[in-house]
């Protein structure tokens, strides 16, 4: 077809010309429009599909869960305040039961998950992943003088402090322990005992009865052998505390027990003891 030369063209068949143009433009923008409205309903339609396929809570009708498990959860949480999932050997209790099968394998000492980086195994998975954290290059709380890693900026900062800059103005005299402000040294040093048949003076009890056992002869006192005191005869591991001794014995349990200080039926109930 033969190119026409605009010059040899009055202005009537210049608008003609012209004139297709602004339609075509306009077809175009319509065309876009169209295109754009069908997207936003289709959004629309995904959403509210979405929010119909999710579970109503019947009793407040406020909530909505993805699953019957999670209303389930919801409903027992909120509205009947019953936590399903009780311990047998304490009386924490719980509606889930992820977090119930967490809470006893800490019980039965059992830590399946274990850190990619060091010897360190948890009970939870959750736990594991904060501790990793602390393995990243990127670490702000790791000491730059060892290998030591704090939970926090003031951890970081008492370390520091500590063992890398150390001052013999803020030790204790007595136990030779190094305090980071002179404030704690005095608090420290505010309370102090003193021997009963000597002059002699410390900062603490379990000093002055060290002192009283070389120097005095005094007979060492055995937390064992107190009235109401447990010594475990496979660890020799000793306690006063009923529930510490209840937690041990899920661990050792094959032993004897004098039962008018402390009542193991509920370990006999679950077969952890004979």
């Amino acid at each position: 077809m033969e190119e026409i030369n605009p010059l040899f063209l009055d202005s009537d068949c210049m608008v003609s010309l012209k004139r297709p143009t602004n339609e075509s433009q306009g077809n175009d923008n319509v065309t876009e429009s169209q295109s754009n409205d069908s997207i936003n309903k289709n959004q629309l339609e995904t959403s509210e599909k979405s929010k119909k396929d999710r579970i109503k809570c019947p009793e407040c009708n406020r909530y909505t869960a993805e699953n019957n498990e999670q209303l389930t959860r919801h409903i027992r949480k909120q509205h009947r305040g019953e936590n399903p999932y009780q311990c047998y050997m304490c009386d924490y209790s719980t509606y889930n039961s992820v977090v119930f099968e967490e809470h006893i394998r800490i019980h039965k000492g059992i830590k399946p998950f274990t850190c990619k980086y060091c010897p360190h195994s948890s009970a939870s998975k959750r736990n594991l992943q904060k501790h990793e954290l602390i393995h990243r290059p990127d670490n702000p709380l790791k000491c730059h003088k060892c290998h030591y890693i704090a939970r926090h900026q003031k951890g970081l900062d008492w370390h520091s402090r500590k063992f890398h800059d150390k001052n013999d103005d803020d030790k204790c005299q007595y136990c030779n322990k190094v305090f980071t402000s002179a404030s704690g040294l005095a608090k420290h040093l505010s309370v102090t005992k003193k021997c009963d048949e000597c002059d002699y003076v410390s900062c603490s009890k379990h000093l002055i009865d060290l002192h009283g056992v070389k120097k005095h002869g005094w007979l060492k006192i055995d937390k064992a052998k107190k009235p109401n005191g447990f010594e475990c005869a496979e660890c020799s591991w000793s306690s006063s505390s009923k529930l510490k001794i209840m937690l041990h014995l899920v661990h050792h349990p094959n032993q004897t027990v004098n039962e008018s200080f402390l009542d193991v039926s509920i370990l006999r109930k679950y077969g952890i003891m004979e």
